[in-house]
């Protein structure tokens, strides 16, 4: 089972020049600021989103730093999707609902990196 690939607060900021560390303020009972845990459970949320509802191998995936970063640029704007959608709740250490649907940008990346091209849908495959 592979990894989800997570981004920081500070691959945000410099991608979008947003400082989740402000709009998240405070950190858990465990020191973590609010920001890393919306961002590590949104890397993984996207990850199972992907895997639950499109057919690709994950052992085929070739994860150069390429790939990577591209993959990061569509967590990007995932999470700005969820921001701007409201999606992202105030309390976001009781967050537990997932990513419900990827922003349309985002799924042009992951598209583009070959994650997002067989649906599953109804017993069938739709290919994209």
């Amino acid at each position: 089972m592979i990894k989800a690939i997570t981004i920081t607060a500070q691959e945000y900021l410099t991608y979008s020049g947003i400082n989740l560390d402000l709009d998240f303020a405070g950190s858990s009972d465990s020191g973590t600021s609010g920001a890393t845990i919306f961002l590590r459970n949104t890397c993984q949320d996207v990850w199972d989103y992907l895997k639950s509802h499109f057919i690709f191998d994950e052992n085929m995936i070739d994860f150069s730093d390429d790939f990577v970063d591209e993959y990061k640029r569509g967590l990007c704007l995932q999470v700005a999707y969820m921001l701007k959608s409201g999606d992202a709740q105030d309390n976001i250490l009781a967050r537990t609902d997932g990513v419900e649907n990827l922003a349309p940008k985002a799924r042009n990346v992951f598209r583009g990196l070959g994650l997002c091209n067989l649906q599953y849908t109804h017993d069938i495959y739709r290919r994209f």
